[in-house]
This record gives structure tokens, sequence and C-alpha cells, in this order.
């Protein structure tokens, strides 16, 4: 292995948010990485390695790992930061044995620490003071004597003020001598100017005698007024203080190359140039009115001070919500389109480099990769560009050399595929485990691959004929294809652990079914109609079921259909293979269990049941044969910049409200908008109407929100649905949203004591919930008449949206029932049938069995943005109006290069405008299918 880092240190700013941070250079073992927090009065703490800071990621990449800092505690707070530094210790630690064999590792790892300690022993050197190369030996000073000489100096330099203070006294003394003197001076130059007004004017009345008064034909000089003094890189202001606009007179500018210039009015803007030191520049401006000569050039004077930039601390966006709000987070990182909070920094930035890792994008090398030619599971097209471990390289063409898997159990090549039943003429499974018992008698048809098997004419379950039956863990997928009839279509595969296979509507189930000529519904892990959809009316339909503990899925012809996970149940057997009902079902072929969850390309690949294999030829041979490559994607990298607390992200749209003038225009929102519009010295504090931009002054906003809200006792049967069963039977209630903050459910019902509920809040997916929002802590039923679920904060609805309530029974016996509406009112009596727990027997009768009341508190702001320049005319409330995306810099282009076995992609750098006030950095990204870690953007500062 070589070393090919040259860094040792990382700094990164504190955001109150980020705890995790990624150093960039390689250790051995923990004692390697040491760390310091430095406050912002410039105070260094060294920190302990285990308890104020850990190593979470594994020590053996050459690219660096990942930290946690703090170990318990709040992050660290804006206005800190924190350095990685590696410490190597100045020891040799390997010892050779005569005869021993010979380890290139240990070698490799001992040249590595020597290299690491002389990058340690430079970071060192050059924060020290040293001589140039050529200092001859007689001019270097030992430590001692430069102290020495320091110290002589201070000495020196206090006795030299000393003798100033001195000075001082002597030169005021003279002053008031020379007071005197100079009124006698200026006696004397008053004469003298009144003998030069005199030669002067001696002097003009020849000339004008000679040529005719031309200096009379010229334009009068400009009287110029501005600072003595600018930052270099900044804007000056220069007002001309007799300024004519007349339409006639103009004014030439001259810089000297030094910046740029423009007058409006008269106000001269001087963009300044820079300099790497104090350095004095002008400017000229010349006046000129139409039929006159041009006037004397007036001069401007102006001290530039030299502003340093360095290297800024790097802004880093946490892994997850709090680093990205609204984007989707998971393990595998964060999903694309995403943008990040925003990040402040001490000082000006004045530039930003962008950078995430892509984690995904993975290709495949087959057997038979070279130098030349990439063999691939993935289907690439020319002019792709593939990033590898032996260089970049473009596709130049790409031939399809994929076989045929339709009879093959191991479709992956790892083992995954435990089952596997092609009925090309018979139900015997090619896995190691017993072959179902199956009624055959209706015979073989054509299939979508090979043979499939005719159901037999009355509803029957196949069943493993011994007991080595087919395992399952945690996760598992079944796939399927069943060919379309619209009359047809009713298959179950039951993993249910009883015997009861001729009733297998249980709680283990997983199944299709048609409901009408153009509707299907499908089932996952339970009884009951789990979700239905529109027939594709395709020859065949792929059916596919995956469940795991992160819940269960379906997906026909590849889309999945469930809106969310539905809750898993551990299975352990997979028993029977069967139709529902007699004279339903239709051919079935390629029945395969996997022991896992697949990939969205394994997916794609039982669509044709082949093994493909993409032969890719390169337009250039690679250094060597690649074995890591990534496809280079579409992805973008944008930086919002803006001032402190500044809002950067994406664009909102705003509602109108009423009463808007061409000058101040009103919204209305759930949300406070005051401090995402405008910001006081912003940098954006703008909105967007119909496409235009419009700079905004100011906001005003004020809070009308209504509290304590409750709706109507409502119940009608015919929207309360039974949606299945996981640890226990659920009653879902959809409901529309009459305000945007639900507090609590109050339930109206009668159940016998210990009877265990928990409420769930989830979305409505085509009629059907769809993702769980929140849930209560559960209720016990004591046989009360009514009981409250409430949530411990308020769950945002948008008012006008369908949503379910779900009562989940968790634990207890007896008989629940909800009330009829006479209960509600306090007459009557619970309805006389007998019901056992939440059946569809209940929701399914001819009294109203269920009452409930929602409440809960409506918010609204008025939020008034007063425009820089007024509209032409009031708004007619009917343009499309919102705060635009703050993230709009991009960079020129990208570099992209393997870090490990994922992709880093940098932006160029970003030069930002020069202003003061910009002080705050977020980014974007976008790509399809994108997944990344590791957002953050390396900046320059000006101190």
């Amino acid at each position: 292995m070589t070393l090919v880092s040259s860094g040792s240190t990382i700094t990164f700013a504190g955001d109150g948010v980020q705890n995790l941070f990624d150093f960039n250079f390689r250790i051995f073992k923990t004692d390697d990485l040491c760390a310091v927090v430095r406050n912002n009065e410039g105070q260094e703490r060294s920190l302990v390695s285990g308890s104020d800071f850990k190593i979470i990621s594994s020590m053996d990449s050459e690219s660096g790992g990942r930290v946690q800092y703090p170990v318990s505690g709040e992050p660290l707070p804006l206005g800190e930061s924190i350095t990685f530094y590696r410490d190597i210790p100045y020891t040799q630690e390997l010892e050779l044995v005569d005869n021993d064999p010979f380890s290139a590792q240990l070698l490799n790892e001992a040249f590595d620490r020597g290299v690491m300690r002389d990058q340690q022993l430079q970071e060192q050197v050059d924060r020290a003071v040293k001589y140039d190369i050529s200092t001859p030996e007689e001019d270097r000073l030992s430590p001692q004597e430069l102290m020495r000489t320091i110290s002589d100096a201070r000495d020196l330099a206090v006795e030299a003020h000393a003798g100033a203070v001195e000075a001082e006294e002597t030169v005021l003394s003279l002053v008031s001598e020379a007071h005197e003197i100079q009124t006698e001076v200026e006696g004397a130059r008053d004469m003298a100017l009144t003998a030069q007004s005199a030669a002067e004017e001696a002097r003009d009345s020849a000339i004008r005698i000679a040529v005719g008064d031309i200096t009379a034909l010229r334009s009068s000089v400009p009287v110029l007024s501005g600072p003595s003094e600018a930052v270099e890189g900044t804007t000056v202001s220069l007002t001309i203080s007799d300024h004519i606009e007349d339409g006639l007179t103009s004014y030439e500018l001259n810089t000297f190359d030094f910046g740029t210039a423009s007058i409006s009015g008269n106000i001269i803007s001087w963009v300044l140039g820079t300099t790497g030191m104090d350095i004095s520049k002008s400017i000229e401006v010349v006046r000129r009115r139409r039929g006159e000569l041009y006037s004397d050039t007036a001069v401007h004077q102006l001290q530039v001070k030299y502003v340093p930039v360095q290297d800024g601390p790097t802004m880093a966006f946490a892994d997850s919500i709090s680093g990205y709000p609204g984007a989707t987070v998971d393990a595998d990182g964060v999903h694309t389109p995403a943008h990040s909070v925003g990040a402040d920094n001490t000082n000006q930035v004045v530039s930003a480099i962008p950078e995430i890792l892509v984690v995904n994008g993975k290709l495949v090398l087959l057997d038979g990769t070279t130098e030349s030619i990439l063999k691939l599971a993935i289907l690439l097209a020319a002019g792709d560009v593939i990033i590898t471990d032996q260089g970049e390289c473009v596709v130049a063409s790409v031939t399809d050399g994929s076989v045929d898997a339709s009879t093959t159990l191991d479709i992956f090549g790892d083992g995954s595929c435990v089952s596997c039943i092609t009925f090309d003429g018979d139900v015997s499974d090619l896995g190691a485990y017993d072959d179902y018992t199956y009624d055959v008698s209706s015979g073989y048809t054509t299939g979508k691959f090979g043979q499939a098997l005719n159901p037999p004419a009355a509803n029957h379950s196949a069943l493993a004929s011994g007991s080595n039956a087919i395992p399952l863990g945690e996760e598992f997928t079944i796939s399927v294809w069943l060919k379309r009839d619209a009359t047809k279509t009713s298959w179950f595969f039951s993993a249910e652990s009883g015997d009861d296979y001729q009733t297998p509507i249980v709680n283990k189930n997983y199944g299709v079914y048609r409901a009408d000529a153009s509707t299907l519904h499908y089932m996952i892990q339970g009884g009951g109609v789990m979700g239905s959809f529109e027939d594709p009316e395709t020859e065949w339909y792929h059916c596919l079921w995956e469940s795991s503990a992160a819940g269960s899925n379906f997906y026909l012809n590849g889309e999945k259909k469930n809106a969310s996970p539905h809750p898993h149940t551990d299975v352990n057997v997979l028993y029977a293979i069967g139709q529902l009902t007699s004279t339903q079902a239709t051919p079935m072929d390629q029945f395969r269990v996997f022991n896992r969850i697949l990939t969205a390309e394994e997916k794609t690949r039982l669509y044709t049941e082949t093994n493909p294999i993409y032969i890719a030829t390169l337009t250039s041979p690679l250094s060597g044969i690649p074995t890591i490559a990534v496809a280079s994607g579409d992805t973008e990298l944008k930086v919002g910049a803006g001032a402190t607390g500044e809002y950067l992200g994406q664009e909102i749209p705003l509602v109108w409200g009423t009463g808007s003038t061409n000058t101040d225009l009103n919204f209305i929102s759930t949300d406070s908008l005051a401090d995402k519009i405008f910001t006081q010295d912003g940098v954006y504090n703008d909105i967007e109407i119909d496409g235009v931009r419009h700079a905004v002054s100011g906001v005003n906003e004020v809070d009308n929100s209504t509290p304590a809200l409750a709706g109507t006792w409502e119940g009608t049967v015919s929207s309360a649905r039974n949606i299945g069963s996981v640890s226990g039977l659920h009653l879902g209630v959809k409901f529309v949203a009459e305000f945007n903050l639900l507090e609590s459910v109050l339930f109206d019902t009668l159940a016998g004591n210990d009877y265990v509920l928990v409420g769930q809040l989830y979305t409505d997916v085509d009629g059907s919930p769809g993702s769980l929002i929140a849930e209560t802590s559960s209720v016990t039923l004591d046989g009360s008449d009514q009981y409250q679920f409430a949530w411990e904060t308020a769950q945002e609805l948008t008012v006008g949206a369908s949503y379910w309530i779900v009562l989940e029974h968790q634990s207890g016996t007896g008989n629940p029932a909800f009330t009829t509406v006479s209960d509600v009112t306090g007459v009557g009596s619970t309805r006389g049938d007998t019901i056992s727990n939440f059946t569809d027997d209940q929701i399914g009768g001819a009294s109203e069995d269920w009452w409930f009341k929602l409440s809960g508190s409506q918010t609204e702001y008025i939020t008034t943005a007063t425009l820089e320049t007024p509209l032409t005319s009031a708004p007619a409330g009917t343009e499309t109006v919102k705060i635009p995306d703050r993230c709009n810099l991009t960079s020129a282009s990208y570099t992209q290069a393997l870090d490990g076995e994922d992709l880093k992609i940098t932006g160029a750098e970003i030069e930002l405008e020069d202003n003061p006030n910009l002080k705050r950095l977020a980014m974007s990204v976008s790509g399809e299918g994108v997944i990344f870690k590791s957002g953050k953007i390396y900046i320059k500062e000006k101190l």
C-alpha cells in the first residue's frame, strides 16, 4: 500500500446540530487521533479520546473515518470549531526476525508510519518561524539568541517610547513658536497670491488676445466627494456634488484598470479590484457638455486596504432529517432531492466548494472483464462515463450476452433463492426442500417461461409433502407470474403454521384476487382486503411480496402498490400454495421464494428470468483490470449563500390572502413565513410572482390561530373498514380534516374490562390507510362510555385532505362494540347482537356501530410583504406566487473519484459576491435515484 494523502489535520465549524465529523487521513489505532476545540475567543481545549470524542468507523480506511463529538451532551455550538489531527508516536514497533516469513503488509505499515511522522513534523514546522534558505550561517541566530534579540528589541522600544514622549513635549513648544512664524508667512503668501492673480489675469488676457477665449468654452471641473479609504473588493460610492442632469452633459471615468466604475445620477459606483497590500489608487472624472470642450480632470484619491483570505472551517451536514429536513433519510443515506439546513460562519464567506459521497450506483463486474471490456449485469449505453479503481472510462458500444435463467434455481448466484417451481411439466421444487403435493389434473399450458400450471376446477391448496419445508426467517420475498383473465385470478401463498389450508385467509397469507372485471385486490400479512388497484390488463401479471422487520410490500409488474410498508410479523415456514374458490384461478408460472429482500435491479431481472450479461467496449483501455466500478450519475450540487439566519431552503408555494395592494401583499399560511421571506441585511429578501422576482423591503405578520376546536360527532357504517391484522385486530375510520392540528380523538364505545386499545393516525391512499403518521399511548377500556386518545404533540394535517383513525386491539378479551347515536346523547343502549372483537360483522351491520369526535386547533398566520418597487396594479389573487429556491449557485464543473467503493463528487469552486453579510451557506442535491452521505462545503473566508 502507498500513502497518497498529505494531510494530517482537518477543522470543522460548529452549527449546533452536527455531531458526526469525517476526517480524511489514515490512522492505525484510536490513540493516533487527537482533537482540540477552539472557542470564539481563540482559546483551545484538548479533548480526551473515548470520553470526549470517539471513533465510530473502522480504522482500516485509507480515506479516513468518522468521529462522534460530543459522546454525550449538546453538539458543537455556532462560533466554535473542532480540529482533528494525527499524532503518531516517535517509536519503531516493527521487529524483523531472521528466516521468518516476509510480510509486505507489516513493512508497508511501518513505512506508512514513517511517512506519517514526517507529515506530522512538517505540519509543526509549517507553524514555526523559519529563516530563508539562503540566509548565511553567521546571520542565523539560535533560539536562545533569537529570544534575547526580541527581548532587547522590546527594551529599546520602551526607551524609544520614553524618548517619543519627551520629543512630543519639545514639539509642542516649537509649535507655539511656529504659530507666530506662520502668521508672518501667511501675510507674505497673501501678497504672493495677489501678485499671482495679477500675473494670471495678464496671461489670460494675452491668450484671449492671441487665440480668443478658448478656456471659456471648457466644461467646468466636476466636484467629487467620498471616502478616503476602503477595503479591497468592495464598492465605493462617490458623489458629484455639482452634477448636471440636462441630457446634454456626460461624464467619462478612468479607474486605471483597478476595478470597474459606473455612474447613475450623481453617484459613481467604483467596484474596487483586489491587491496583496495596502495601496493608494485614484479615479479620474472628466465632464463634457455638448458644444463645449472637455473639462479639466477631477481626481479622487483612495487608500485601498488589503484583506487576507484564508481557508475557513468545513461546513458539514448531518446524514439525518435534522441535516436535510423534508428529505427521505434511511440507513442507506440521504435520498435526492434533498436540501440541507443552513450553516453559519463567523466571518464573511468568499467562495464555496460543495461535495458529497454517493453510496449507490455501484456496478458488478463479471468474470471476463478486461482493461478494454467491462462485463456487467446492468445495461449501459454508449457515451456513459464509468469511474473505476483503474481510472475513468467511456463506453463506446454495448452488446447483449444475456443467458436464460428460467430453469436455474440460484438465479442471482448467492444462494438466496431457496425455492423455485417452474411448472414445466411437473410441480417439483428445484430447491433442496420437499416438493408440493398439487392437483395437476388440469394439466399444463403455455407459460410466461416454458410451461405454466392450469389450476384444478375446485379450490385447492398444495402442501409441502414432508417435514423438510421451506425455512423463512425475518426477511423473505415471494415472486410468481399469473396469467390475466377478466373473469378469474385468485391465488394465495400461505405462511401460516396451522393445518387448515382450505380456509386460507389467515393472518400470514399473501395473495391476489379479482374484485370485478377492472379491479384486483391484494393481501399482505393478513386476512381481508389489504388494498386494491386497477387491472393493468397485461397478458401476465408479475406479483411480488416482500417482508422484513421494516414491513411488508406488494409489487405488481414492478410497481409498489401499497403507499407504505404494512406491519411485519415474523414467519418460520412457507407451507401452502392454493386458490381461494372453485373455478377462480388462472395459470401460474415461475413460483420463487427468496430468503432476503431483493434489490430494485434484481426485481427487474425477474421480469425476464435471465442472467444479464452486457459487454461494454471502452473507447480506450484502462491502466489495469478494474475490480471496482461506479456509474457516473447526472448529479447536481447547488449552494445557497445568505446572511446569518437567512432562509436558504427549497421553494415554498404561497397562498394569497385578501386585501393585497400593489405595494403590500398578503398571504395566509399554517406556518410562520416572516423569517423565510425577509431577514434584516439578507441577501435574498424576495418573492416570485408568475416567474418574476420582486425585492421585499420588510414584512409584518399576525398570528391568527384558533385554539380548542372540536368537530361534530360522526359515524357511518360505509366509511369504516376492517384493515387487517398484525399483533391484533384493527378498525379504521376515514375522515376529512377540518383543521390543521389534531390533538385528540374521542371515541364512544362499550367494551369489557382490560381491553387495551391504541389510537393510530394514517394517511389515506386510494381509500385505504397509507403511511402511519403517529400513534397514541394505549388506553385500557373499563366499561365507560367514552375514551380519549391523545398524541404527545399535536399532529399536522392538511385541511380538506383525507386521513384514517385506526384503533388497534393490543390485548384483553371481551365484547367491545361501538354505540349508536342514541348512546352519544345519553339515551338508548348498545347493539344487542354478540360481537367478538372488531370483525367484519361489526362494521357490516345495519346499525351505526361507532362514533368519534376530533379536537384540535387551527393555526393561521397572515403575513404582509412590502415590496421595494410597487407592482403596476394590485394582484388578482390568481397569480402563482412563491418563495423561490434559495440554493441557486452552481459549480461550473465537477470532479469524480472513488472513495473506497463510493463515488466522491466535488464541485468546482463557486466565487461568491463580495458582501460582508454573506456568512451562511446551505446545499441542495438532485439527481434521479441518487443516495448520498457526508455532504459538506469547503469555504474560503475573509478575516
